[in-house]
């Protein structure tokens, strides 16, 4: 079993293998190659890594866009929160993904050193920590037993446990994500109450979107948007502390 499974045209092979390597360089294991080994079904072969996959890495490009295997296997990973949609050329993705926040590698030939990059993998970390917490349920197509599921790298913070084997819904498994993204919503208020409104009014703003974007599936912009929410906090605290001790010293200064 993989922790991530890449969805690529043939077209965009190398694409995929250099990001293979960069992913295995940072610790995961990674399904990618379509060889198929004499005597094996190509579809269960694939079937099966998908299934098991702690989450599905799709590269959108002009050849993938338009292959059936590519948004069939980018679908099964939507449909259990599992997706990780990247942008390899400036295309538009098939309009049931559109809706999903979409990585932008489109200068992937220099490598995998960059923002966007370190972005996917904090998606992958917090997708493959909330899998870890059940077994995917069989494909209705074909009856397999429960896999075993090996432990994740360490992240920062847990997630509440489930019991593996159990059926999880969409509800649930937000929330599991939701505990590992704080929306900073009490510090907002109280930075707006007593040290910097309009600070304070900003980080309200993107505090209350963090819940938004995870219902919605965008781990990565709820991530984003949580990281803002704390920046403006610390920004209209000190600002607030700053404002104060000038106050302060005018007073002393003017006896």
């Amino acid at each position: 079993m993989a922790d991530v499974f890449i969805s690529y045209a043939r077209e965009d092979r190398a694409c995929a293998e250099l990001l293979a390597r960069a992913l295995t360089a940072r610790g995961w294991s990674v399904w990618w190659d379509r060889h198929i080994h004499v005597g094996h079904s190509f579809s269960e072969v694939i079937e099966r890594e998908l299934d098991r996959a702690r989450c599905v890495i799709v590269l959108w490009s002009r050849n993938s866009v338009a292959s059936e295997w590519v948004q069939n296997e980018a679908a099964e990973a939507a449909n259990r929160k599992a997706l990780v949609p990247v942008r390899i050329e400036d295309v538009r993705p098939p309009l049931e993904f559109r809706r999903l926040q979409t990585a932008d590698f489109l200068d992937w030939q220099s490598g995998f050193d960059s923002p966007a990059f370190d972005a996917c993998i904090q998606s992958i970390e917090l997708l493959a920590e909330a899998a870890t917490q059940f077994v995917p349920l069989p494909s209705t197509t074909q009856s397999r037993p429960a896999v075993p599921v090996a432990p994740p790298p360490p992240v920062a913070q847990p997630v509440p446990q489930m019991t593996a084997g159990t059926p999880v819904s969409q509800q649930t498994y937000t929330g599991a994500i939701a505990l590992s993204i704080p929306n900073y919503l009490t510090p907002a208020v109280l930075v707006t109450i007593c040290c910097c409104m309009p600070v304070g009014i900003a980080a309200i703003i993107f505090a209350a979107q963090v819940n938004g974007k995870l219902a919605r599936g965008d781990v990565v912009g709820a991530k984003s948007a949580s990281e803002t929410a704390r920046t403006l906090c610390w920004v209209g605290f000190i600002g607030g502390v700053v404002v104060a001790g000038i106050y302060l010293l005018s007073l002393l200064g003017s006896r």
